[in-house]
Parts: C-alpha cells; sequence; structure tokens
C-alpha cells in the first residue's frame, strides 16, 4: 500500500501466509518450507564470511554487513573511492579517541582532526590568575597545593580552574563510581567503628557517627586545573588524579593542532582532551557522553589496517567528533548544541554531517537550527555541504520521519535489516 507522510509517498509490501490453527498435519510442514525459503534467501549474504572466516568463527560481515548494503562489493570495485580526502562531522554523542579502528586513516593520516564539545558540559571557567610560588608549586582552587611540572610558562602565570567530575561525566560511569566510592567509604569507616569499640569504648562518638552515615552523600572528586601559554599556543593540565601532583600531567593544546589527547586514570578508563577559548578565560574539556557516537563512527570509517574485514564503509574518511547528547539531559540534543556543532562544521569545513538523532516536529523547516542549515551549511555558496540524517525510530503514523530527517534538502537513511545481521548481530534467528 502507499500512503503520504510529510509530503513523501510511503510505499509499503507485506507479505502473508495464512496458517490455519485447525490444519495440525500442515502446519510442520509449512514450518519446515519457511526455514528452507529462507535458509535458501541467505546463502549470497553469509557464504563469504562463512568462508573466509572458516564456517564457526566471528562474524565479521555481521556486525558490520558491508556486503548486504553492498559497500564491500563497492570498495573493490573501486579501491580509492574509500572516503579518502573527505571530512565527515559526526554529530552525536561523542567520539571515543582511544577507540583502537579510529587513529588513521586507510592512507594514514589522523582519523580524528578535532574534536567539539558543542554541549557545554565540560566548560570550566578559568579566569583566576595566580603567579607560580616556590619549589614550583601553586594553590589550586580546592585549596591543594599543586606540584607543578616543567613547562614552558615565560609569563609564569597560570589560570586556575575547578570541575566536578559528577557534573559532566556519562551517567553509567558516575553509577559504577559511586558504587565503588561508597564501598571504600564503608570499608573505612568500618575500621573507625572498630577502633572507636577498642579499648575504651566511646559510645558517644559512634552513636554520632551512625547518624551521619544516614545522611552520606557523595559530591564525587574535584580536579583542578591550570592554564597557560607556552609561548605559542594555550595549554592546560588537569589534576586527574586528586592529588595535586600534576608533575606527569599531559600539558594539551587545542585536540585539532596536535591530535593529543589523555585517561583521566585506569579504573574510568574515560579518555579526554581539551580546547581553550576566550584567550584562556575557558577550558573545556572534551569527553563522550555515551557510546552511541563512537558506534556511529566506527559504521562510518573505522579502519582496521591488520583486520579490515571490520573496517566501516569509509575508511578513507577523516572524521569531526561534535559532541551534540549532553550527559547532564541522558545524552538528548537541544537547538544550542546543534547550532554550536553547525558552525563547527562550517569552521573545519566539513565535507558531510552525519547526526542519528531525531524528534517529532509540526514545522520542520522552522528554527535557528534549521536556519544555519540553509543558509551556512547546505547551500553554502563557497563550501557546501551534505547533510546525512537518521529517519527515526517512531512509526508507522504520523511524525514517523522526524526533524531534520523529513527536512527536503537533507539525504534521510532508515534502517534496513538484513538476514545476516539478524543472525550475528541480534539473534533474532538460530
Amino acid at each position: 500500500y502507499q500512503r503520504r507522510v510529510h509530503g513523501t509517498l510511503s510505499e509499503c509490501l507485506f507479505f502473508f501466509e495464512p496458517v490455519y490453527m485447525s490444519d495440525h498435519q500442515a502446519l510442520p510442514q509449512r514450518r519446515k518450507r519457511s526455514e528452507k525459503n529462507q535458509a535458501d534467501t541467505s546463502v549470497d549474504t553469509t557464504q563469504t564470511y562463512s568462508n573466509e572466516c572458516g564456517g564457526n568463527a566471528f562474524p565479521n560481515d555481521g556486525i558490520v554487513p558491508k556486503m548486504a548494503t553492498q559497500a564491500a562489493k563497492f570498495l573493490s570495485e573501486h579501491a580509492g573511492a574509500d572516503g579518502r580526502g573527505v571530512v565527515v562531522a559526526v554529530f552525536d554523542t561523542g567520539v571515543d579517541l582511544g577507540t583502537q579502528g579510529l587513529q588513521v586513516t586507510s592512507d594514514n593520516k589522523p582519523k580524528i582532526v578535532a574534536v567539539v564539545d558543542c554541549s557545554g558540559a565540560g566548560d570550566v571557567p578559568t579566569t583566576v590568575e595566580r603567579q607560580v610560588g616556590t619549589n614550583n608549586t601553586i594553590v589550586g582552587l580546592s585549596g591543594r597545593t599543586l606540584k607543578l611540572g616543567n613547562w614552558e610558562n615565560p609569563t609564569g602565570c597560570y589560570r586556575m580552574g575547578l570541575k566536578r567530575a559528577f557534573d559532566f561525566f556519562p551517567p553509567l560511569l558516575i553509577k559504577r563510581m559511586k558504587e565503588r566510592r561508597k564501598k571504600q567509604f564503608d570499608h573505612a569507616q568500618a575500621n573507625v567503628l572498630h577502633e572507636l569499640h577498642e579499648g575504651a569504648p566511646n559510645e558517644v562518638a559512634a552513636e554520632q557517627l551512625a547518624e551521619l552515615l544516614k545522611q552520606y552523600q557523595d559530591p564525587g572528586p574535584a580536579y583542578d586545573c591550570v592554564v597557560f601559554h607556552d609561548g605559542s599556543v594555550w595549554r592546560a593540565v588537569i589534576d586527574t588524579q586528586g592529588n595535586g601532583d600534576m608533575r606527569d600531567c599531559p600539558a594539551l593544546t587545542d585536540y585539532h593542532k596536535e591530535q593529543q589527547y589523555a585517561t583521566f586514570d585506569n579504573f574510568t578508563l574515560l579518555n579526554y582532551c581539551v580546547n581553550i577559548y576566550d584567550d584562556g578565560n575557558l577550558l573545556s574539556i572534551c569527553i563522550p557522553s555515551g557510546n552511541h557516537g563512537t558506534h556511529v563512527a566506527g559504521i562510518l570509517a573505522a579502519h582496521y589496517p591488520d583486520q579490515p574485514e571490520l573496517n566501516g564503509v569509509a575508511p578513507g574518511a577523516q572524521l569531526i567528533s561534535c559532541k551534540v547528547g549532553d550527559a547532564r539531559t541522558d545524552s538528548m540534543e537541544s537547538g544550542v548544541t546543534l547550532s554550536r556543532a553547525a558552525i563547527a562544521a562550517a569552521q573545519f569545513k566539513c565535507d558531510i554531517i552525519n547526526l542519528s538523532f531525531g524528534e517529532p516536529v509540526d514545522t520542520s523547516q522552522t528554527g535557528r537550527y534549521m536556519h544555519l542549515l540553509q543558509k551556512e551549511l547546505t547551500f553554502h555558496p563557497q563550501h557546501p555541504i551534505t547533510f546525512v540524517t537518521s529517519a527515526g525510530n517512531a512509526g508507522p503514523l504520523l511524525t514517523t520521519i522526524g526533524a531534520p530527517g523529513v527536512w527536503s534538502d537533507v539525504i534521510s537513511v532508515g534502517a534496513y535489516l538484513p538476514h545476516v545481521l539478524c543472525v550475528d548481530t541480534l539473534s533474532l534467528i538460530h
């Protein structure tokens, strides 16, 4: 049947096989015939990876079904058309900079060339200025005495900032940190209670401590930040260990200048990079707010030199990570974050934008964001950008396609569920 949704004609084709519950003898035959037909139609999509992997090995094509979508065939016929020379901006939850397949392109260029936190969740005001003290130390905004490294700083002036982890870390990581910190706290308190009952028992102190435990709240760790100018660029150092010793902490500059990142610690395993704005007055700590952006980036452009079967559809493309999903709102986007991402895409001269977000909408081509798409991106006279977005997960009635997918000047991509994906990734078929 056909139907029109927001001016778009959609065609749907349904297959029905009548099953009569009274026909008990026919049911097993129908089931066998259905399974046979299903197996016959899946030969082309499963044969290659079964032969390559020995039948029972890891189902690579089931993870990224490039054969079913004919991307693998295209790449084999056009070896140089693998995305090299193309820059794609990923508007999503941010990309994990430590991901193995997102380090270099197929022609050995840096895979992720720029990172922007469009949500503002990682912003740290750094307007307080302090001079370095004796023994190369300085007092941070947390009150800790910070031991500085031997960094090049001609002026000796540092801009100070303080950032709480629970204000911008991903929700699942915050949950894991709270559980670990609570266990450590309970263990320490048990030792204190044990000491109070040893020797001369102090019942009053024990009762007071027990009462205070009922009001337990964990504000999370707070990281001191210092920003300075080394004579060439602004750099930032974060006390990720929380002990005041910053001598071994990396001094990072804007990611797009050096493509350098670091990790908070061995427990969180959270990778971060920085951008510094407003002449050193604002530090932006860039981290992912979830794993969706990394997932999308891998499908787009992952490159595994030693395991090409795991590559994305364009292993030669370079990426710009624009985090539009704010961890403080459960990774939801907003008009502000999308507008900032659009500005960043224009700034870094992207060729393509990929947005895997969308919302129901009454009027699809109004508002600040749509204005930016029309005037500054897709119809820009010097550098037009192709905008690709998801059709959405809603349906099948009104608002099946959300914004901006319903806009006539973007490429809207709907979901395709091949047999190999049902078998290997979703386990829907045995």
